[in-house]
């Protein structure tokens, strides 16, 4: 009998190593990919927001949010207290709850659809933050950089941080901040579109939204309501709590460099240093909408949101309901 030889194992030829490398690599990206699975359906799930088909989107930019449950504002004390009159009231419609019991403490004409002016970037701030981070890059385009009235100040070409725009929208009320975010992130036309995904999402019946500024449409419907506008409010607060740091901060500055010129926004919330308590969320005003605000507001550990419409002084109007609700005992 022959003794044992060890024999090397063969060595494969040079020819079969593309193919064991191609092999491995699928191999990786299947492993990948389930673990990928496993990893979101763990989590928690939540519609992804739908824009049309073939809209410049890619899906990857589209981030899903944790789904809300629907809100529902209590009516239960205010059908046993109703509210009297306030002097000098000047809002056509009018809302006012505990945000800590979602108990309204004050309703007129909530329901009524009013052109909201700027309190429409509310839902434009809660969708920027909600699909994009705050650090990327946008470029200016002519469309936003001639966009009027209230302006950051914007030029074309310009390169400017979410971040930026973002104070520029809800402190300068910037519409070519507006025009300039919803161009930059999904594009103009899908990001509208996400805007009333946000609004069926949450249930708001009486609102469409056509622009992401606020401004007055001739044909196109935009529309909301005070009651339609305090459940955005409230979910802003809760799921997008970002969007305080930018609606109560009073006045920022930023430094030119070589990609963007010096801005300076200041926040047109007057209540926000003549209110104790205030702090944010954003005013209005367009010829149809007349003064608009949404005020937040909070004292010994209870926050009341107000929002008025059609008013010709939003600020005396949302201190006069503050005043009203912050008097009451806790409901």
């Amino acid at each position: 009998m022959e003794p044992y030889r060890y024999q090397p194992p063969r060595r494969r030829s040079r020819g079969n190593r593309p193919a064991f490398r191609v092999w491995l690599l699928a191999m990786v990206l299947a492993l990948s990919g389930v673990m990928l699975l496993l990893r979101y359906a763990s989590a928690p799930t939540a519609p992804v927001i739908v824009v049309a088909e073939n809209t410049p989107v890619v899906a990857e930019e589209i981030v899903a949010t944790v789904s809300p449950p629907r809100v529902h504002f209590s009516y239960a004390w205010l059908e046993q207290n109703p509210a009297p009159p306030l002097d000098s009231f000047t809002a056509k419609s009018a809302f006012l709850v505990d945000l800590g019991t979602k108990s309204v403490l004050y309703a007129s004409n909530e329901h009524t659809q009013r052109a909201p002016a700027s309190t429409t970037k509310i839902l434009t701030a809660v969708i920027a933050l909600e699909i994009a981070e705050i650090e990327q890059e946008i470029v200016v385009s002519q469309r936003a950089a001639e966009t009027e009235p209230n302006v950051m100040g914007l030029k074309a070409g310009e390169v400017v941080p979410l971040n930026i725009l973002l104070y520029g929208l809800m402190l300068d009320s910037g519409n070519d901040a507006a025009i300039a975010i919803a161009e930059g992130t999904l594009g103009y036309e899908a990001f509208v579109q996400a805007m009333n995904a946000k609004v069926e999402q949450l249930e708001l019946q009486n609102t469409e939204f056509s622009n992401p500024s606020g401004y007055d449409e001739d044909v196109l419907p935009h529309y909301s309501s005070a009651h339609d506008l305090a459940v955005l409010a409230d979910y802003a607060l809760e799921w997008v709590p970002g969007i305080v740091e930018y609606a109560s901060t009073t006045h920022i500055s930023f430094t030119a460099t070589d990609r963007h010129g010096w801005y300076g926004p200041r926040n047109l919330n007057s209540l926000l240093v003549t209110y104790e308590g205030v702090y944010g969320l954003k005013p209005g005003w367009t010829p149809d909408a007349e003064y608009c605000l949404v005020a937040v507001a909070e004292r010994d550990g209870r926050h009341l949101l107000a929002v008025v419409l059609g008013s010709t002084q939003h600020f005396t109007d949302a201190a006069l309901l503050l005043d009203y609700g912050f008097a009451l005992p806790p409901v």
